[in-house]
């Protein structure tokens, strides 16, 4: 279900149709904005820093507008039917979002952000945020969390290394603001993580590729290539190979083994995985 289906759905229900929705999205269509707001959205917003710099006072503003009924339930219901309107508005995100305490225990996420992790929000929730990052980001980690917690710098606008607890691991750009209490003092962090993953491996690969141009006169661009798989996929064995006219043969261009290049050969594709990709009928 699309965000725009989920808001005619709750404002099509009069028990629901009070509810404050602030729409999420990794696009800036002012058509789509428009659209939004037409169907009943509180607002309409666009994930990155700035939603981060302008979630606080929106969210503030959105239960300031509540019908007076509303906001005069009991004590005890209160934080259930804010955490209820918090959630309904944060799953419809496709950008992870999570709240964390001066300690930096997590206190609140949505779905994307716990799916992210690999993890159900249950497990998720309550866990510390310098245990989902990198080895290689707890010294960079720890000095951002600093700044940020002694409030001498606003926020961080910046890409993290991260670890799921099956070991596999991923690119995020994380954006985080101080939220401050009426006295200034630090109440919460908030913050939001995209995947770039994928962006990342782009960035890689042009990296390859620049060095690959200066590369040293014996190192062939096809070794340069057989040692980057390797170390990018973490691989023990890549064979980068050339089909020959014949379409019958194949001639190594470069061997990586077990951390070395092994010597060019020529061989025939028939029963062979390289023969199965090239296709049946050349290996006849």
């Amino acid at each position: 279900i699309d965000g725009f289906k989920l808001l005619l759905m709750v404002k099509g229900r009069p028990e629901l149709k009070d509810i404050p929705i602030i729409m999420l999205t990794a696009e800036g269509d002012q058509e789509k904005k428009n659209l939004g707001l037409q169907k009943g959205a509180s607002d309409y917003l666009t994930t990155g820093l700035d939603f981060i710099n302008l979630l606080p006072g929106i969210v503030k503003r959105m239960f300031h507008e509540l019908d007076i009924e509303q906001q005069l339930c009991a004590a005890e219901k209160v934080p259930r039917l804010k955490d209820d309107q918090l959630r309904a508005v944060f799953d419809t995100s496709q950008a992870g979002i999570m709240l964390t305490s001066p300690l930096g225990i997590i206190e609140f996420a949505n779905t994307r952000m716990a799916e992210m992790f690999g993890m159900t929000l249950p497990e998720f929730i309550g866990s510390s945020y310098s245990s989902h990052l990198h080895e290689s980001e707890l010294q960079t980690g720890s000095e951002f969390w600093h700044l940020l917690t002694q409030g001498i710098i606003p926020s961080v606008d910046v890409d993290r290394h991260y670890i799921r607890p099956d070991g596999t691991d991923f690119w995020g750009h994380l954006s985080a603001k101080r939220l401050e209490n009426a006295d200034g003092s630090l109440e919460a962090l908030v913050g939001s993580i995209a995947d770039v993953t994928e962006l990342k491996q782009i960035e890689r690969v042009q990296a390859f590729l620049a060095h690959t141009s200066i590369r040293l006169p014996n190192d062939t661009f096809f070794e340069a290539l057989a040692r980057f798989l390797a170390e990018s996929l973490g691989m023990d064995f890549i064979c980068v190979d050339r089909l020959e006219d014949d379409g019958r043969t194949a001639r190594t261009l470069a061997v990586w083994c077990d951390g070395h290049f092994e010597d060019n050969i020529t061989y025939e594709l028939k029963n062979t995985p390289c023969g199965e990709v090239v296709g049946k009928d050349v290996c006849c």
